[in-house]
């Protein structure tokens, strides 16, 4: 039997916690490979943080045991899938709770999955656009104080080019909604950055911005520090340039931007070699909620929720974006039909429907709406009237999107 410690307060709830702990779990302390049951999150869940500066050990920084996870032979074929792999993964499992002293909390307790495959997700188009364009005017914030050539960087992403000119609608949307207020954005490759999750990487960004837990504000003061301009004329970066990065805020994996930036005809030499485009999508960890909808936990993890993720971050993003733009248009069309009153409402009916599809809920009408489907005015009085309500309050309807 373990003897009791002093132990800290733990926080299973507490996003915060989560990525501070998940963010010990590094390549060269802690190698990738491992199950589910025993990757990066799932341990951070069990309040485990990786010990630096040696291989697979474990530790709790509230009843400070420690522990190590034996791993299979580096000489077998098939690794964790094999006999004693198998047998190796229901240890780690096991050691996972029982290596915590008994009055630790975390032998009764853990986080929940959601907690970080929910983090940074967007309820509706409206909000993921919005977080969408705010990001990338930061970066091509950034990008301008480091070149002159923002709209086109040395990346490569799955995106089709549908799916770009989609991003392009929903600035172009928002900002005719509310010019004073969303920032421009006119360069595709800092929409694209900002979908894939990539953010300007700062001091004041990291103190401000890591996600909240669930329900709890998220701070969005992620303008990025004063940069030395570039001054080198080498095809290699110069020191500033070398020290700006980009983060994914889930995974902690970073990017540099030199990396990214295609070199101007007078960096250029011949002794160069040509850098081969960074992919936006494999450079987060293969656990990362960007890049994995579960976020490197076990199927198994979701069976007490109603659903599981079904699409990584980005693309339940996009899918918003792609709705929220769609229903605009529709929106937009039939305001300006004969008949706009009654292809409203069929637009309005259908958006309502395919939220409350997606959410399993109940999903109400925006109280305007309701105001028209519970009008005991005349069809002419209300048609007239309508025509008002489709130039003033469109834009507040679409937030339901």
């Amino acid at each position: 039997m373990k003897n009791d410690q002093i132990h800290s307060d733990v926080h299973p709830n507490d996003l915060f916690d989560f990525l501070k702990r998940l963010s010990t779990f590094k390549l060269s302390n802690y190698p990738a490979g491992k199950p589910p049951s025993l990757s990066p999150p799932t341990l951070a869940s069990f309040g485990w943080t990786s010990v630096s500066g040696t291989k697979n050990r474990m530790k709790c920084e509230s009843c400070q045991a420690t522990w190590v996870l034996a791993i299979p032979s580096t000489q077998s074929d098939t690794g964790w899938s094999s006999a004693s792999g198998v047998r190796l993964t229901h240890l780690g499992c096991r050691m996972r709770v029982e290596e915590h002293r008994n009055s630790c909390p975390w032998r009764k307790r853990r986080c929940i999955p959601t907690i970080y495959t929910g983090a940074l997700r967007c309820s509706g188009g409206f909000e993921a656009a919005s977080e969408l364009i705010e990001t990338a005017a930061n970066l091509e914030q950034l990008l301008a104080q480091e070149t002159t050539q923002t709209t086109a960087l040395n990346t490569e992403h799955p995106l089709a080019q549908v799916a770009i000119d989609t991003l392009f609608m929903a600035t172009k949307i928002l900002t005719n909604k509310t010019p004073q207020s969303v920032p421009r954005v006119t360069s595709a490759s800092t929409l694209i950055l900002a979908l894939f999750g990539w953010y300007p990487d700062s001091i004041e960004f990291q103190h401000s911005s890591v996600p909240s837990p669930p329900g709890t504000p998220t701070s969005r003061s992620c303008a990025p520090q004063a940069a030395t301009p570039r001054s080198s004329s080498s095809g290699r970066p110069s020191s500033a340039l070398s020290s700006r990065t980009l983060s994914c805020k889930l995974c902690h994996r970073q990017i540099g931007l030199w990396s990214i930036l295609i070199p101007t005809p007078t960096e250029i030499v011949d002794s160069t070699p040509r850098r081969p485009p960074t992919n936006l999508l494999t450079s987060h960890r293969d656990y990362c909620p960007y890049r994995d909808q579960v976020g490197g936990f076990d199927q198994s993890d979701y069976q007490n929720f109603e659903t599981t993720p079904r699409q990584p971050t980005w693309q339940a993003h996009l899918s918003l974006i792609e709705r929220f733009v769609e229903r605009h248009r529709k929106a937009s069309q039939a305001a300006a039909e004969p008949n706009c009153l009654e292809n409203l409402m069929k637009v309005f009916r259908e958006g309502n429907d395919q939220k409350r599809s997606s959410s399993g809920g109940t999903i109400s009408f925006h109280p305007e709406v309701n105001q028209i489907l519970c009008s005991s005015t005349s069809r002419s009085d209300t048609q007239i009237w309508a025509l008002g309500f489709v130039k003033g309050t469109l834009s507040k309807c679409a937030t339901m999107g």
